[in-house]
C-alpha cells in the first residue's frame, strides 16, 4: 500500500485540519520536506492555502476552520 494511500485510510478520507471530505493533498509537515506516514497529514485544498498564507504571514495568525470543521 502506497503512504498516499496508507495515510487517506488513517484519515477516513476526510482532511487531518477541519474534517472536510473534498479532496485532498498530502503535506510533509515541517521541518520535514518528503511525505511519509509519519511526517505528512491529508489536507484539503483550502487548509492547504491557509498553511501556505501562513508560510509568507508576518502576523502568524492561526489556522481558521471555516472549510467545514465541526
Amino acid at each position: 500500500m502506497s503512504s498516499e494511500a496508507t495515510m487517506l485510510e488513517r484519515c477516513g478520507s476526510k482532511c487531518e485540519l477541519c474534517g472536510s471530505d473534498n479532496p485532498l493533498t498530502a503535506y510533509a509537515v515541517p521541518p520535514h520536506s518528503h511525505v511519509t506516514v509519519d511526517t505528512a497529514i491529508m489536507v484539503c485544498d483550502k487548509c492547504l492555502g491557509e498553511i501556505d498564507e501562513l508560510k509568507t504571514s508576518t502576523t502568524g495568525a492561526a489556522l481558521t476552520t471555516a472549510c467545514g470543521a465541526k
